[in-house]
């Protein structure tokens, strides 16, 4: 089938698929809207390699200028031929090319040419490094190939050789005659991209392929521009990298003329424009080289014209596929330069596709602030891709491209796994970590006995085996394998840690579903807004699936999930393909539950069942099939079955599992799936996958205590065991689930596990040390004891006195390592050999007006004696420092003799002063405190300011606010310092027009409810129209009172020539602003109509005319304006709560007369929290007062997630509330017993900001509070550059607010931002000066408002740093640690976290619950403690020591502590409870009996 029987195919497949059209979903609302259009994008051409057409545009005769320039020249190429008949092969690059310094733009590297011969030719072939011959396909084919011999080799990057590669190009004719062109091909990597700005300069380069690949077509430069030597299908240039992910993209073009040919099709019409996210072409049916398909893309940003069936141009945005994603009837003019801009920025789901915005406009106008088209791409669409030109039947000029890339993806990683009833295993070749965008991968899939591969499934798909798949971004890919004698369905209790991924594939269709494993259950999550149903629209719910053979079955599945909120469903998919189905679920229609069924064949719907049934979780359903024939039933005690439906029905069974979903309003839903059994094998007991079994190596070695001590085990439980080594023994080492020599040990269980603990013989022996000779030196023993046990190590250290050297080991030992580590496995005898050492010389050397002491002042030393060295300066001079064999510039300092010693001391003269000049309410201190300074001495100042205030800035030769300040001395230096108020706001004053504002009093900055006299003064021919921004109205003077920062700005206008008369109004009055007796042409008056009490404002009238109030009037004449008022209305004030709770209206009703004020009051139901309110009231304010000013829907909402919840960081683990966040796996986290600890190494990009957020952090789920203050105690000071830390206040889809302390490399900084996606505003960003080791931090949200402050210590007053406005619908909040990229590289940072307080909850007294240890006794007797207490740290170790008293003997611990020693070691992980149990020594008088003779 040609092309144009292809597009008139679909076409009508267009319009049949349009009149059949239609159903409604299952859990649609009843109160839905069936006639509501579905809106869908266009589709595109069945033939991937023709254009799209242009489906609306401006009806417009396309512009066809005979003036227009002549086409350009095209450039030289380089030319073969063998012999004066042979064809001639002509490479239109040179012979030589380079590749991949200017990045890889898509798979391919083009080498273009074109051959010609007078004879006929027989073949066109091409080899690559001596390869096997391809052929070649030659021009033209309506296509890539326009001219006759035009031809284009395609060699995929990822074949290239580093360095040199070899293509050789035959051209034979049917005379058997023949020419080669040999091109080198050079291929060298480009350095890694970062994100910047990248520009093309086309005046810069001697041809267009220096700076760009030239995909299709011949290219010249011309006046500087990039312009296609004909008008032909597809002239392309491409820019950049496949690794390119975010950017944006801006080109001046100047359209000369369009091809009236390029309108039949293929080409379907000329276009010029711009395409992202380009990849390369593929193949399509039909095609040798070059290949032909093209909508492997993001997006194109365009200008078309069509001539069918009438003449029309105008503005495309097409997406991936070639799917039409806007249009416009826009019309552009020729030779006249526009600028092209194009973006792309990716979604926060990745599963989503990214939002392409472009907008044109002409090059001598400003930009627009607004894009012709905003709209999200495809799905399917490249995660990343490179920039393309694209000339398409039109003749033009671009201009230099500028692209700003904001973003580059990561090199693309494979993950393989096999799934299905058999096993197998998945060969990749080539087998790497990550791969090149684009690389060929082969997979290769091997059944093991007794199984069948069946077919691949995720990234790749068919049967093929091998089979390949192009890398262009992170794949997966899966192998199904069968075994027959495996019973199918595979029954799961859901008892493992993790998602079985052998039986089961999870499925998240919209990218927005989390699956959680409890360790009994599995648990998806599903969030509101978006729908996750299965009807005609799709199969959009999130499920768990596994292999069904197409045989008979029956199953059994049972949910432990709760719905209570309509349209939330859960139930089974038993699927043959996404047309032919079954679905049987439990529903919640707002009421009650429903059970329903629905089979689809071809996508179309037939209930099977839909009925209201009485039922409370657990729920259960059972699906029995035989042949063609369903039952279907439900329980709700998975004994007792009712049946919902029976029914024939033919499907071919593939895959079959539970799901959860949501429909119509889309509520948020959690779904809990207990089992999945086949009924024929069901698991028994269930949930029965973590036992632990402890054994002891030998018996009678010992036991091993576990706590807790459980029959089974929940996921991920840590279990701590203790091993007790019995007399005789002691504890060896661990074995089976648990190795090493830990003690106690640790063991998560995620699994059931086995352990043996060993222990062996406690055999003693004796380690005995020496000197020889006695007195010339020691030798000491770490650990010092009497006697060892086997296997332990001994450190020992030979210490010389002075005058003598160690020289080695002798007895038990040999060498010379000092200190010596020995095992002892023996009784061991080690000696310590010495000798005596020649004497040391000390030679000392001065540099500079100085002189050098030694004590003792001796001509040679003994070896090991220590010198002390004192630097005295001249008068007038100063001690720089030491060389040779001391570093520094510590005086005095020492010096140990074990060698031949030189040392150099170094002095200067001081020579310039420092005069210290601080202002009022404040002092200097400076180190070193000299009277003069030698040539670049560096000098350190300290500003110290008088209580209240704060430094503001340096001055003199000192500049900046940074304190402490380094000042190098290189001249006499003068330094002062600016003192201000430590609470203290600015008030900015600018003037429009002409005219000045007097500020009294003039100062830089102002302290809280301090007052300043503005005052106005016009210039000649103006007058004052009146305040805006921070104060308003028209008084003059004006008095403010400063209570935070002011912007406020004066507006002058020309002298007043109109006059404004009000008409006096019935049932109201009209206020005028400013009032006036004349009006400056083009001054703006504001009239406000208010209404008596009973009436409302209606219109206005005269001169000014509609319904806004107040109306702005601008005065262009003579005005007359009137007012209509008109009785008050009845307003409804519709009141409903969402979630569970309840509101209550005072006074009760919902008909109010308009102006009456009732109060709202929300009280939620136990358990739950009030958010606050929404719909026509935004608030978080309750009770409310509201004025009834209109018809009123006000929802209350309540949620289950809490407000901010307060914690003192006291004890050894994480409280459940948080979660750790560490997106880049670097970061940790440590709780001291009193705080939180975020590390964040040093070299990691732990940004947050529109790059993504990457800092490590702590976070907790919150409901929307939209009234409540934190207040955060952070016990760590930011010191370096791009280091932060502070607040985090989440959304969802990247949305977040930052409120935190950053350092800019010079300065502390109190920054807060707002990040939505990839785009951020800076709300504030203002210098604080911080002392001390501490800062707090103070954040007040009233619904979109947030406000700022700050305070150096606990009880000192809050220092306001201004507020900001946006609205978020907060999901988490917490703290974080942060360390970015920008100037001055990525620092480590350990942010410190005292507590974290919800204002309203705070935490009294703080740090109650931090660790500690409490000691108690049962009987007589002491216990000490070392360390004594009473604060600990988590981890540290204490020796509890029992003593009993006279006549009493200590039996045991008990509590946290377990075990018959007096003394044990406790390491600390909280608050432990010990008991020392002491019992009373008995003692018995014998009797015996005496014989008396």
């Amino acid at each position: 089938m040609n092309k144009q029987a292809k597009w008139l195919l679909l076409i009508a497949l267009l319009l049949m698929a349009t009149v059949s059209a239609g159903g409604v979903g299952a859990w649609a609302d009843a109160d839905s809207d069936p006639t509501t259009p579905v809106v869908t994008a266009a589709t595109a051409v069945d033939d991937e390699s023709a254009m799209p057409p242009l489906v609306g545009g401006a009806p417009r005769e396309p512009q066809r200028t005979p003036a227009r320039p002549p086409l350009a020249a095209a450039p030289a190429g380089v030319n073969f031929q063998d012999s004066p008949n042979a064809p001639t092969i002509t490479i239109w690059h040179g012979a030589s090319q380079q590749f991949g310094l200017k990045g890889d733009p898509q798979k391919w590297v083009n080498i273009l040419g074109r051959v010609s011969s007078a004879v006929p030719l027989s073949s066109l072939t091409y080899t690559v490094n001596g390869g096997s011959p391809q052929a070649l396909e030659t021009g033209p084919d309506n296509m890539r190939l326009a001219l006759a011999g035009d031809f284009n080799i395609e060699l995929d990057y990822t074949d290239l050789l580093p360095g040199a590669n070899q293509v050789v190009i035959t051209a034979l004719d049917t005379a058997l005659v023949s020419s080669q062109a040999v091109v080198t091909v050079n291929y060298a990597a480009a350095p890694a991209w970062t994100p910047q700005t990248y520009t093309v300069n086309w005046g810069a380069a001697g041809q267009v392929s220096d700076v760009v690949q030239v995909i299709d077509g011949e290219w010249t430069i011309d006046n500087g521009t990039a312009r296609p030597t004909i008008m032909e299908f597809d002239r392309l240039l491409a820019i950049g990298d496949l690794s390119w992910r975010d950017y944006t993209v801006t080109v001046p073009i100047t359209i000369l003329a369009m091809d009236p040919a390029g309108f039949p099709g293929p080409s379907n019409g000329p276009g010029i424009g711009v395409m992202v996210r380009w990849q390369g072409h593929y193949w399509v049916d039909g095609d040798t080289q070059p290949r032909t398909g093209w909508r492997r893309l993001g997006a194109l940003g365009w200008y078309r014209w069509k001539n069918n069936p009438a003449p029309a141009e105008g503005l495309q945005l097409l997406g991936h596929r070639g799917l039409l994603l806007g249009e416009s009837a826009r019309t552009l003019s020729l030779n006249t330069p526009y600028i092209f801009k194009i973006s792309v920025t990716s979604n926060a789901n990745p599963a989503k596709p990214a939002t392409y915005r472009f907008k044109v406009w002409e090059a001598s106008q400003t930009e627009p602030a607004t894009w012709d088209f905003e709209q999200p791409g495809n799905s399917g669409e490249p995660d990343s891709g490179s920039v393309v030109l694209l000339a398409h039947h039109v003749d033009a000029r671009f201009g230099n491209v500028t692209v700003n890339l904001a973003s580059v993806a990561p090199k693309p990683t494979l993950t393989t796994n096999v799934t299905g009833t058999g096993t197998g295993t998945i060969a990749v070749a080539p087998q790497k970590a990550t791969y090149r965008f684009g690389e060929d991968v082969t997979l290769t899939a091997t059944p093991n006995s007794g199984s069948t591969f069946q077919g691949w499934g995720g990234d790749l798909s068919g049967s093929a085996n091998p089979a390949t798949l192009e890398i262009f971004g992170d794949s997966a890919v899966s192998a199904l394998f069968v075994n027959p004698t495996v019973q199918t369905p595979i029954s799961d209790d859901f008892s493992g840690c993790e998602l079985d991924s052998q039986i089961w594939t999870y499925i998240d269709p919209r990218g927005d579903t989390t699956l959680q494993m409890t360790g009994s259950q599995a648990q998806l999550n599903v969030p509101a807004d978006a729908g996750h149903d299965i009807w005609t629209g799709g199969v959009n719910a999130p499920r768990l699936m596994q292999y069904a053979e197409n045989e008979d079955f029956e199953f059994e599945v049972k949910f432990d999930s709760a719905f209570g909120i309509k349209n939330q469903a859960q139930g089974v998919l038993i699927q043959g393909d996404a047309q032919n189905f079954l679905r049987y679920n439990f529903l919640h229609d707002g009421t009650t539950y429903r059970i329903q069924a629905y089979t689809f064949l071809l996508g179309q719907p037939t209930t099977r069942v839909d009925t209201a049934i009485t039922i409370a979780p657990p729920m259960y359903l059972r699906v029995k099939r035989v042949g063609n024939v369903w039952n279907l039933f439900y329980s709700a005690n998975g004994t007792n079955w009712s049946l919902a439906a029976g029914f024939q029905h033919d499907l071919v069974v593939t895959t079959y599992g539970p799901y959860i979903g949501n429909s119509s309003k889309n509520p948020a839903t959690v779904g809990v799936i207990d089992y999945f059994f086949n009924t024929k094998s069901p698991i028994v007991p269930e949930d029965n996958d973590r036992k632990l079994t402890v054994n002891v190596d030998p018996t009678g070695g010992g036991t091993v205590v576990r706590a807790p001590i459980k029959e089974n085990y929940a996921c991920d439980e840590p279990v701590t065991l203790t091993p007790v080594p019995n007399t005789g023994y002691r504890f060896d080492r661990w074995s089976g689930d648990l190795t090493g020599t830990a003690n106690p040990g640790t063991l998560v269980m995620n699994a059931t596990k086995t352990v043996t603990a060993h222990f062996v013989a406690d055999t003693q022996y004796t380690v005995t040390v020496s000197a020889n000779p006695g007195g010339a030196g020691t030798v000491t023993k770490s650990p010092d004891k009497p006697a060892y046990s086997a296997g332990e190590s001994v450190t020992l250290t030979a210490t010389p006195t002075a005058g003598n050297l160690f020289t080695g080991w002798s007895g038990s030992a040999g060498g010379s390592v000092n200190p010596l580590t020995v095992v002892v496995n023996a009784n061991l005898n080690i000696v310590a050999n010495f000798s005596a050492a020649p004497a040391r010389t000390l030679t000392i050397t001065t540099n500079g007006p100085g002189t050098v002491t030694k004590s003792p002042d001796k001509p040679t030393y003994l070896n090991g004696e220590t010198v002390t060295l004192t630097a005295v300066p001249n008068a007038n001079a100063s001690f720089l420092g030491w060389d040779g064999a001391l570093t520094g510039a510590t005086t005095p300092t020492t010096l140990v003799m074990d060698g031949d010693k030189a040392v150099t001391a170094t002095f200067a003269e001081n020579i310039y002063t420092l005069t210290l000049a601080p202002g009022p309410n404040g002092s200097i201190t400076v180190s070193p405190n000299k009277p003069a300074y030698y040539q670049n001495e560096s000098v350190t100042l300290t500003a110290v300011p008088a209580p209240g205030y704060k430094l503001v800035a340096w001055g003199g030769d000192l500049s900046g606010s940074a304190n402490p300040a380094t000042l190098v001395m290189t001249k006499n230096s003068t330094v002062s310092a600016t003192f201000v108020l430590d609470e203290s706001y600015t008030v900015d004053v600018t003037t429009v027009g002409n005219g000045i504002v007097v500020k009294d009093p003039d100062q830089p900055t102002y302290t809280p409810g301090q007052q300043v006299t503005l005052t106005v003064f016009p210039l000649a021919g103006a007058e004052f129209v009146g305040w805006s921004g921070d104060l308003t109205g028209n008084q003059n003077p004006a008095v403010i009172t400063v209570d935070g920062d002011k912007t406020i700005t004066a507006t002058f206008a020309a002298a007043g020539v109109y006059s404004l008369t009000i008409v006096s109004p019935t049932n109201g009055a009209i206020q005028v602003d400013p009032v006036r007796t004349l009006y400056a042409p083009g001054e703006q008056v504001t009239l406000t109509a208010v209404p008596n009490l009973g009436y409302i404002f209606s219109a206005w009238g005269n001169d000014a005319t509609g319904t806004t109030n107040p109306l702005v009037l601008t005065m262009d004449g003579n005005k007359t304006v009137s007012a209509v008022f008109e009785v008050a209305p009845i307003y409804t004030v519709n009141v409903t709560s969402a979630g569970n709770g309840s509101v209550a209206v005072d006074p009760p009703g919902t008909q109010f007369t308009a102006g009456t004020q009732i109060t709202l009051t929300a009280t939620p139901d136990e358990g739950f929290y009030f958010d606050g309110w929404k719909g026509d009231l935004i608030s978080g304010s309750n009770p409310h007062l509201l004025t009834v000013d209109g018809n009123k829907n006000i929802v209350a909402h309540f949620s289950d997630r809490p407000p901010v919840q307060s914690d003192d960081f006291a004890g050894c683990a994480i409280d459940p509330m948080w979660t750790w966040v560490d997106p880049l796996g670097q970061a940790t986290y440590q709780m001291t017993g009193s705080q939180a600890k975020l590390t964040v190494p040093p070299d990691q990009d732990y940004q947050i900001w529109t790059n993504g957020n990457n800092s490590a952090r702590l976070m907790q789920e919150v409901g929307n509070v939209l009234n409540f203050t934190m207040i955060v105690k952070m016990q760590s000071i930011v010191t370096e550059a791009n280091q932060a830390q502070g607040v985090l206040i989440e959304g969802s889809d990247g949305e977040f607010i930052r409120i935190d302390f950053y350092h800019d490399g010079t300065q502390v900084k109190y920054f807060a931002g707002v990040v939505n996606g990839t785009s951020g505003s800076i709300k504030r960003n203002q210098p604080i000066t911080v002392s001390g080791s501490e800062i707090y931090m103070r954040i007040q949200r009233t619904a979109g408002e947030w406000r700022l402050f700050y305070r150096l210590t606990d009880s000192g007053p809050w220092t306001g740093v201004g507020k900001f406005n946006y609205y978020m619908e907060v999901e988490r909040i917490g703290v974080f640690a942060a360390g970015s990229a920008k100037s001055g590289g990525r620092p480590g940072h350990t942010a410190i976290f005292d507590y974290f307080f919800n204002a309203d909850a705070p935490i009294a007294p703080e740090d109650a619950n931090a660790p500690g240890i409490t000691v108690s006794k049962v009987g007589q007797g002491t216990v000490t403690q070392t360390p004594a207490g009473p604060n600990y740290t988590c981890g540290q170790q204490v020796q509890l020591q029992a003593t009993p008293a006279s006549g009493w003997l200590f039996q045991n611990w008990s509590g946290d502590l377990n075990g018959t020693g007096a003394s044990r070691l406790l390491t600390i992980s909280g608050q432990h409870t010990v008991t020392a149990n002491f019992i009373q020594r008995t003692s018995f008088d014998l009797f015996l009996p005496v014989a008396i003779r």
